[in-house]
């Protein structure tokens, strides 16, 4: 399947060595009855049936349901089970009574996010789940139904084995899902991998494992296997398995990634909460999305559009369009002209009630024109050219990155776009938390936090940047500020860090080793979430 095919339908196909090793896990018995409720391919059906001739059993026993009229016409051709028991249907469309109850459920449901996964599709597949008894939010993607309703699928002792997206160990909406495997089987096992399963798609991935369908809850664990083909010994790697607090990650306190840091550093780490020199940046800092201008074209003007406009700098305010490329500590005025060329920064429009000046008259006369007061913002508003939600931040913060979020200092001078974070913060407290904001804890407790999207970027949503933990230096002299940001503007990261880990963690008690050893484990994550070979 081509990857735009793949990536419209949610359906990323597992290879046969992995269907193989999740039907072996499985499957324990001849006898066993066997469903993938999205087929596609049919690798899982194609896997089943070859272990169930090792068992000395037969495919009359492999079910599987396929909405893809191809992909169905295709398994039927090739005889992969009996046609009967494979249905041409949507998989929460299906009644109880059109299938029998299995001894095991394999696949790789599609991941379809909570934007494409819309209309009378996700108002079924939500009922079904809320009929079993987990009531999945707006924001859930297609995998979390489809793992609800695939157990409600399994006879008494049965087991689960499922390719699911990495979020299921972070997204907020995974909560309850957690907490149904949880009330549902006697263990899971959560298996992720440093290499990803799917090497040519943005798409992480972790193996689950669910044995014991409807027996008392003995643990949560995981695992972390350096490729796919480590599946085929999986007992043989068992003994590596760390056991999670299913409340804590049902909770959404700690995620899966937890569990990729040694427990000494891990230990250290949970040390620093509650420490009186650390904070969580929303215990000092209002952390807010920027402006929604609700037509950039119209109100985003860069220096020389408004110069030739003649429109007068008191109708306009310097602002931040997009992250600009600022290197050192503090936005300097020829950052942001350097930025303004770039086209990441200039004015944002913002006239006067009313608005005064020929030139201003005429730009929105313009807008009236052209039909951007009927923008779906821009409509909604009075008077449809005022902005609101302009802010002038101590400092703002970038919620993606490649590497680690970064926090600079404007001082009130600019006003951000929704690409950024607002962060007010006391003037107190700002130059003390940026230079908290560099250190290993910083960095480590980011990636913690955050979650990953497609590409290895690192997001950090508004109340998980609330959450991060920033070490605070007891004092900042303005020497310090500046020699920091000259490291920085020279391209000297690394040092800037270890000078941001003297600051925060000397007067701790924690020596250099210490931030060295916050910030490997920080390494760590982001190259499970990077994938090999990207800086």
């Amino acid at each position: 399947m081509a990857h735009s095919d793949a990536k419209s339908s949610g359906a990323y196909y597992t290879s046969p060595a992995v269907a193989r090793a999740l039907t072996n896990w499985a499957i324990c018995q001849a006898e066993d009855r066997v469903l993938d409720p999205s087929f596609g391919g049919g690798v899982f059906l194609e896997a089943a049936s070859d272990r169930l001739h090792e068992l000395g059993g037969d495919p009359s026993t492999v079910f599987g349901v396929e909405r893809n009229r191809d992909a169905h016409a295709e398994a039927v051709a090739r005889r992969i089970a009996p046609t009967d028991n494979l249905l041409h249907s949507d998989f929460f469309a299906v009644a109880s009574h059109d299938l029998p109850r299995m001894d095991a459920v394999v696949g790789n449901p599609p991941y379809i996010r909570f934007q494409r996964f819309k209309g009378p599709d996700r108002q079924r597949a939500l009922a079904r789940s809320a009929h079993a008894g987990v009531r999945l939010s707006g924001q859930a993607s297609a995998w979390a139904p489809f793992l609800v309703c695939s157990l409600e699928r399994l006879a008494p002792g049965g087991r689960l084995a499922m390719v699911l997206p990495a979020e299921v160990g972070h997204a907020r909406y995974a909560q309850p899902v957690l907490t149904h495997l949880r009330d549902s089987f006697a263990s899971c096992l959560f298996v992720a991998f440093d290499t990803p399963l799917f090497p040519r798609l943005s798409q992480r991935v972790v193996v689950l494992l669910a044995d014991g369908r409807g027996r008392p809850f003995e643990s949560f664990r995981s695992l972390q296997l350096t490729g796919a083909d480590e599946l085929a010994e999986l007992d043989s790697h068992s003994g590596r398995s760390r056991g999670i607090d299913p409340e804590v990650l049902s909770s959404g306190s700690e995620k899966l990634q937890h569990q990729r840091i040694d427990l000494e550093t891990l230990a250290a780490y949970r040390s620093l909460d509650g420490n009186p020199m650390v904070v969580r940046l929303g215990d000092v800092a209002r952390v807010d999305l920027g402006y929604v201008s609700g037509a950039n074209a119209f109100f985003h003007l860069s220096p020389a559009a408004a110069a030739a406009r003649g429109i007068a700098g008191d109708q306009l305010q310097t602002a931040l369009f997009r992250r600009p490329r600022v290197h050192g500590l503090s936005l300097t005025p020829e950052d942001w002209q350097g930025a303004a060329r770039d086209g990441t920064a200039g004015y944002l429009l913002v006239p006067g009630e009313p608005p005064h000046g020929e030139a201003v008259g005429d730009y929105l006369a313009a807008g009236v024109r052209t039909g951007v007061l009927l923008g779906y913002k821009t409509s909604t508003r009075t008077p449809w050219y005022r902005v609101p939600g302009v802010r002038l931040p101590r400092a703002v913060l970038t919620p993606m990155a490649t590497t680690a979020p970064a926090l600079i200092l404007c001082r009130g001078t600019v006003a951000p776009s929704n690409t950024l974070y607002a962060v007010d913060v006391a003037t107190e407290f700002e130059a003390r938390l940026a230079v908290g904001w560099l250190s290993s804890v910083t960095a480590l407790s980011s990636e913690l936090e955050g979650h990953a999207l497609g590409g290895g970027l690192l997001k950090l949503e508004p109340r998980e940047a609330r959450a991060v933990l920033v070490p605070l230096p007891p004092t900042v002299g303005k020497r310090v500020l500046a020699d920091i940001d000259t490291l920085l503007r020279r391209g000297d990261r690394p040092a800037a860090r270890r000078l941001a880990d003297d600051l925060t963690l000397g007067p701790m008690g924690f020596d250099r080793a210490y931030g060295d050893q916050f910030f490997e484990a920080a390494e760590i994550l982001r190259k499970l979430r990077t994938g090999p070979g990207r800086s």
